[in-house]
């Protein structure tokens, strides 16, 4: 994929050659998940306000950009990401769409995976918003709510709208309502893709832009990043390194090892891995071959 002067390319390998490959010992492991299931109080309430200093803030759905629904998924994902992650070798960071419901999601893991036990590269850092991660921006707030209501039509018409990839949905529902994607939205998707390969890239190179002090924290350890975001913004990258048919649900994970560092002309290597959600959801694993140029 190219735009912007970058090109992105990533090829579904043998895993046997990831086997052959040591993983270099300065590359993270970066999650992707998508928000928990909400109520779009950010896009429809204008008074609503995501505001943990507030004195009365607290983790529920009354405070929170995430419905009842939505809570219990990211405390599902949680619980399995403490399964995954190895707590006397791993130091974690989280970083979040600067959307209120994935914020919401980064919050709700962060707390529990604290109480867990799961060791945090710095204990009382913020939790960092990153415009990469964002979900895709309205031209014009006034379509908001007939989108949202022609998107809800569409995902009821039928089992398969609901698990529908949103590159192929979101045409499908522009279409109803008379118009292009591009029409509703400030981006296309292959805008939106440039932007989450951006983001992998500087994630899986973050080792070289790390202070002295937070490679000291790091020695001997593996730093996982977990990111919170929308189902748009690696939608892309799935179908290339897993093939993948549907969306990705609520709370579900995204997992990518880097086995080495990203550098302009050269090929690098990565196993993905998609894990299931529930019994409907898409699940399965990959090596890929990376590369880019600038």
């Amino acid at each position: 994929m190219k735009e912007g002067g970058a090109y992105y390319e990533n090829k579904i390998i043998g895993s046997e050659v990831a086997k052959e490959r040591e993983r270099h010992l300065s590359v993270p492991i970066v999650d992707v998940i998508r928000h928990g299931s909400s109520d779009y109080k950010e896009l429809i309430d204008e008074s609503f306000r995501l505001d943990p200093s507030d004195p009365e803030f607290k983790l529920d759905e009354e405070h929170l950009d995430l419905n009842q629904k939505g809570i219990k998924q990211i405390l599902e994902t949680a619980e399995q990401l403490a399964t995954l992650i190895d707590k006397e070798k791993e130091l974690v960071i989280l970083v979040t769409s600067p959307n209120f419901r994935a914020h919401s999601s980064a919050m709700v893991l962060e707390k529990t995976l604290k109480g867990v036990g799961v060791n945090f590269l710095s204990q009382n850092r913020r939790i960092k918003e990153m415009e990469n991660l964002g979900q895709m921006e309205h031209r014009d707030k006034k379509t908001v709510k007939p989108w949202a209501e022609a998107d809800q039509k569409y995902r009821q018409t039928s089992k398969e709208n609901i698990s529908k990839p949103p590159d192929e949905a979101h045409v499908d529902i522009a279409a109803a309502l008379g118009k292009e994607v591009t029409d509703i939205f400030t981006e296309d998707y292959d805008q939106i893709n440039l932007r989450f390969e951006t983001f992998l890239r500087h994630m899986t190179n973050i080792y070289k832009w790390l202070d002295k002090d937070t490679q000291v924290k790091l020695k001997d350890k593996i730093l996982r990043i977990i990111c919170l975001t929308h189902e748009e913004v690696p939608v892309k990258f799935m179908k290339k390194s897993l093939n993948t048919k549907k969306n990705l649900e609520n709370g579900q994970l995204l997992e990518i090892k880097p086995l080495d560092t990203m550098a302009a002309g050269e090929e690098s290597l990565a196993e993905v891995v998609l894990y299931p959600k529930s019994n409907n959801s898409e699940h399965g694993k990959s090596t890929i071959l990376r590369k880019f140029q600038l």
